[in-house]
């Protein structure tokens, strides 16, 4: 059973890119930043997918481009632009307005000691913090195979997620019809009415005595203490007895 249950979760989770095709989105104001970056990663995938790479030069651009593509998976990102602090800023925009938590944020400075990088990487959720005279070209590549594999186990991981709350909210749905329908069965039945009991009938009228005293004709009491309704006919005992002596009734019987 655990077996099924591990290979069921390993299907939901399992990561579908309908693109094919991961998008890197480099934020910088150094135009030569923008083009190491391509000659690094420009011929690089991951399993088996190519990157495609977007750019912007500033925190505002960056926003632009961040609006109109949804599904970025990993953000190159300078601290220091338009403002000092126009990266970070970026980052509470990402994180905070546009709800994003899936996009992988690895952080660039040229100036390391303007951001300190024990208190980035406390206070902000990213994936890394680099000087750009340390991150080489492997360093650069291995980091993004890093975002890259984080960022489609996030996205898996949550699509898991939202099917559970999907399958939850579906099973209480049912559970609530399954209860409003055994409600609505209780009091059917607590509106039957039914006969129980030993029933006081008369020997000779068969009359039936009911709980005050008062006698009732048979098939008036039963219709009236049960589903049970009537059609009237005659047995033939009792059509022998009415109708034996009549010469119709004789020659009837004798035809049958």
């Amino acid at each position: 059973m655990e077996n099924e249950t591990d290979a069921l979760m390993e299907e939901d989770t399992a990561f579908s890119n309908p693109d094919k095709t991961w998008k890197v989105l480099v934020v910088d104001d150094d135009e030569d930043m923008h083009e190491a970056t391509r000659l690094v990663l420009e011929d690089m995938d991951f399993e088996g997918m190519p990157l495609t790479m977007l750019g912007a030069c500033s925190a505002d651009q960056a926003k632009k481009v961040l609006q109109k593509n949804g599904d970025i998976a990993v953000i190159l990102l300078d601290v220091v632009m338009e403002t000092d602090h126009a990266g970070l800023d970026l980052i509470r925009y990402i994180r905070h307005t546009l709800g994003n938590q899936a996009v992988q944020i690895i952080l660039r400075t040229g100036y390391p000691g303007q951001s300190p990088e024990r208190k980035i990487i406390r206070d902000f959720d990213i994936r890394g913090y680099w000087e750009k005279t340390d991150l080489t070209a492997d360093k650069l590549f291995s980091l993004m195979i890093a975002a890259l594999r984080d960022y489609k186990n996030f996205i898996a991981l949550k699509n898991y997620s939202n099917r559970l709350k999907t399958e939850i909210s579906l099973k209480r749905k049912t559970e609530a019809e399954k209860e409003t329908v055994i409600e609505n069965l209780k009091t059917a039945l607590a509106n039957i009415k039914k006969l129980s009991g030993m029933l006081p009938i008369c020997s000779h009228c068969k009359k039936i005595k009911d709980e005050n005293g008062c006698w009732h004709k048979l098939e008036k009491f039963i219709y009236e203490h049960s589903e049970a309704d009537f059609s009237h006919g005659i047995c033939p005992d009792c059509a022998d007895e009415l109708y034996g002596d009549e010469e119709w009734y004789r020659e009837r019987k004798l035809k049958k």
